[in-house]
């Protein structure tokens, strides 16, 4: 791929494959993404929420990086972002990385 994929994304670890393109070139792409289990995440702290936040904007506070909140959203085994801050009074789940947290196998 011509952008190398930042230690911080997502998609980090996700394999890059190859799919035949026309005239015999490789077209890359990721392959899919597995979300980890919920039980492998190691709390760094809670944060109950009012109902109006915005996951990037708990990630930049509580994190020091906006686009950290996959990292939340992984945690909360949330598929949608949106979501996951929508509920008032819930108590939301501040990761530490899986590869700090002694689990690592991403």
């Amino acid at each position: 791929m011509s952008d190398p994929v930042l230690p911080t994304s997502r998609y980090y670890t996700t394999p890059v494959r190859i799919e035949d393109g026309e005239g015999g070139d490789g077209v890359p792409f990721l392959g899919r993404r597995i979300i980890p289990a919920r039980d492998r995440f190691v709390p760094l702290g809670h944060v109950d929420l009012a109902g109006d936040e915005r996951i990037d904007a708990l990630a930049a506070e509580r994190m020091g990086d906006p686009l950290l909140y996959w990292r939340i959203v992984d945690a909360d085994g949330a598929d949608d972002p949106a979501r996951v801050t929508s509920e008032p009074r819930k108590r939301l789940m501040l990761p530490l990385p899986l590869e700090a947290s002694g689990d690592g196998d991403t």
